[in-house]
């Protein structure tokens, strides 16, 4: 089972995705059309609670070397053969937004993984089936962006008594509903 690095920003944007999913689970489940919403966050839920034993935290190091955090020029070669000194900022998020102004790469994309740990001077390379990336660091320095120092352990929240009553009757109404069970059943 591969790792996922994700730091404490990423820990959280997981799991907020994971209990966006679960909220609109219990949202749709009061609408008539929610089938099929029901199939895509239940989807949803099942893949990220997967995904839970994989992810591992991770801290910024102050050693001398490309960290989550920095900012990494680099020259790089590209599966398609070109070649370009690009700057990226090294996260260690689930999935990137791309709001710092960078090209921002997780620590678990095929380039942020080739950078990430390297010195100043060091080649890296990725390889993925045919394609390959290399490059050598040119440049780091630590991004701006200071929040967090310590990591948090992935969190899936076991619904409270009331919660799982609530569930409990709105499945069984949705159930009811579409014949999966009698309405003599509800109780």
């Amino acid at each position: 089972m591969n790792k996922i690095l994700l730091d404490v920003n990423g820990i959280k944007q997981f799991n907020g995705m994971l209990a966006d999913a679960k909220e609109r689970l219990l949202q749709t489940l009061s609408y008539d059309d929610a089938q099929q919403d029901e199939e895509t966050a239940r989807a949803k839920i099942s893949k990220l609670s997967q995904t839970v034993p994989m992810i591992q935290g991770i801290e910024r190091s102050n050693a001398n070397i490309v960290d989550i955090g920095d900012v990494v020029t680099a020259d790089v070669m590209y599966p398609n053969g070109e070649v370009r000194i690009d700057k990226f900022l090294l996260t260690g998020n689930y999935i990137n937004y791309n709001l710092s102004g960078y090209n921002e790469v997780t620590v678990n994309s095929p380039i942020g993984s080739a950078m990430y740990k390297k010195r100043l001077g060091e080649q890296f390379s990725n390889r993925q089936g045919d394609k390959v990336i290399t490059g050598s660091i040119l440049e780091f320095t630590k991004y701006k962006d200071e929040q967090e120092t310590t990591v948090e352990e992935p969190i899936i929240e076991k619904p409270s008594v009331s919660q799982n009553k609530s569930l409990k009757s709105k499945l069984l109404m949705l159930f009811s509903r579409i014949g999966i069970i009698g309405a003599s059943r509800e109780k």
